[in-house]
């Protein structure tokens, strides 16, 4: 640790949104400080303020928002009293910002040149030729491939790896002295996660910057910070250095965090359950057309001859990095894509049924989505949301019985009925993902396809829903096929694994089997970036 002042020392802020006696505090009394060439976390659940503090740093919060105690000090000077000419020459410059989810930050209308070169132009005033030789600098420098033909690409033509290190470069730029990361690795697979952070430092430490990391993930900040802050309602109730913090940590809360990752083993394969799904050499190909005649010249093949077979009260774990198939083979199971092979449920041939044909069983084969705040409407109430698929699949209930089901929906799932008048923006994450549950089980399925029902949750929250979801399967017989990333959940839900890559399956087998004994290289790599195992597997990852 530095010996001099601080970089940045954030002394008793405190931080309201709205106005006279309604306002609210959301964070209260916060102290924190960060030292040249030091990399600090702020840790906490969703909701702490950990992002409002970071944001205060550079005045990137709503107008709404007022500052009713406290100093933010860069360099000794106070960045709330800062106007606005002199914060435009601090953002972007001498303080910099990576944004969780890189898809909705950058514009989807301007090409990767532009965005990276807009905050080079604006700070260093560099002609167009010196600005395109930096932004090929700095994109080789964060890992992309090939960065002149990238030049001209648009953000949804990127992996979301590759638009994660975008926004590093844009963030790199002008060599700030600090660097904000917030939540940098939560939407992305276990591997890319891996090469973002390694990334980030070995940046860190060549550019020699100060980093302020704000995650929820404890494994992240164990790993990257020296020092860490939790915070929790606002308040931070813990400081340290991060060893001591995780090795001996004085708040309960903190303990809390430490403990939070789903727990417990699913039980073993029962060979004598009856099988729900099978498929036999199950394809999904998308044609590659080209030239004038959009003639077919080859496929992607997605799914590319798929077996699986998935029983009563089991549940069938998919998992591979982004772009293996995982959400393909999902939707081909449910008939929700075209598909070559055999597709049986209960025992009965469906893939040659019709859109008509397949809607009696809808309501037996359901999906609960990986983002539950887009998929559930913003103009229906939660009543109505879970009360609509009733009205389609069950129209001889009256008012009085969907009332009911509804109502027993939301009790199942750990939510008040009382609460289904209140619209998916009035519940937090954990509890948004638990009303899409009551979504799907109001119906009574058999069947239930949770595509990444759990990424973008708190650990905490992860655990809950992985609970629930085990409870909800023990007493409806349910079979789950559960798409994931997140190798610790799949771990404690599971009892079977398929490992996809390319759109085949590179290993599977009962999960004890997967987890403690992988065969296969990618299956290692996997492993290995999610429980940080001190191996690497490079060329199964590049292969």
């Amino acid at each position: 640790m530095a010996d001099t002042a601080p970089l940045v020392d954030v002394r008793n802020l405190s931080v309201a949104f709205g106005d006279g006696a309604e306002a609210t505090r959301v964070v209260k009394d916060v102290s924190f400080h960060i030292d040249k060439r030091e990399i600090v976390a702020l840790v906490g659940e969703s909701g702490s303020g950990k992002t409002v503090s970071a944001m205060s740093i550079l005045q990137l919060l709503p107008t709404s928002a007022s500052y009713p105690t406290g100093e933010i000090l860069f360099e000794g000077k106070d960045i709330l009293k800062a106007n606005e000419a002199q914060l435009r020459s601090i953002r972007g410059k001498r303080i910099s910002i990576i944004f969780q989810e890189p898809m909705t930050t950058l514009n989807p209308l301007h090409t990767i040149e532009v965005q990276v070169g807009e905050i080079i132009k604006l700070h260093q005033k560099l002609s167009d030729s010196d600005t395109r030789a930096r932004v090929v600098e700095l994109l080789t420098k964060v890992g992309i491939r090939d960065p002149e033909k990238r030049l001209s690409a648009y953000p949804h033509q990127l992996s979301g790896g590759q638009r994660q290190r975008v926004m590093i470069a844009i963030a790199l730029a002008n060599q700030p002295d600090l660097l904000i990361a917030d939540e940098p690795t939560t939407a992305l697979d276990v591997t890319i996660q891996a090469q973002i952070l390694e990334l980030l430092k070995a940046l860190q430490k060549e550019m020699g910057m100060a980093m302020l990391l704000i995650t929820h993930d404890l494994g992240i900040v164990r790993r990257m910070a020296e020092r860490v802050y939790v915070m929790k309602s606002g308040e931070i109730v813990e400081t340290g250095n991060t060893e001591d913090v995780f090795t001996a940590p004085k708040h309960s809360y903190t303990r809390h965090l430490i403990e939070a990752e789903p727990k417990g083993e699913p039980p073993a394969v029962d060979t004598s359950r009856p099988v729900v799904v099978e498929t036999d050499n199950l394809k999904v190909w998308f044609p590659i057309k080209r030239g004038l005649l959009q003639r077919t010249v080859d496929y992607v093949k997605a799914v590319d001859g798929l077996s699986v077979k998935l029983r009563a009260g089991e549940t069938l774990g998919v998992v591979g990095e982004s772009g293996s198939g995982k959400t393909t083979l999902g939707l081909a199971l449910l008939r929700l894509l075209s598909s070559e092979g055999a597709i049986a449920y209960v025992g009965k041939r469906i893939d040659g049924l019709t859109n008509k044909q397949m809607r009696p069983l809808r309501k037996e084969m359901q999906i609960v989505f990986q983002d539950p705040y887009g998929s559930l409407s913003p103009r229906l109430t939660i009543g109505q949301i879970i009360e609509e698929g009733l009205l389609i699949q069950n129209p001889e209930l009256d008012e009085d019985g969907r009332n009911e089901r509804v109502a027993t929906a939301l009790q199942e799932v750990g939510l008040d009925p009382a609460t289904r008048d209140r619209y998916p923006h009035e519940f937090s994450g954990g509890q948004r993902q638990r009303i899409a549950i009551a979504r799907a089980m109001v119906l009574k399925p058999k069947f239930v396809m949770l595509d990444e029902p759990t990424s973008a949750l708190d650990m905490s929250v992860q655990a809950q829903i992985v609970d629930l979801l085990r409870d909800l399967q023990k007493k409806r017989d349910l079979a789950y096929l559960f798409i994931s990333h997140d190798l610790k959940v799949v771990r404690a839900l599971c009892n079977y694994v398929i490992v996809m890559k390319n759109g085949k399956v590179v290993e599977e087998g009962p999960s004890r089997e997967i987890f403690d004994h992988p065969k296969d290289d990618y299956t290692k790599a996997l492993l290995a970036a999610a429980f940080d195992i001190k191996v690497t597997h490079r060329a199964a990852l590049a292969t």
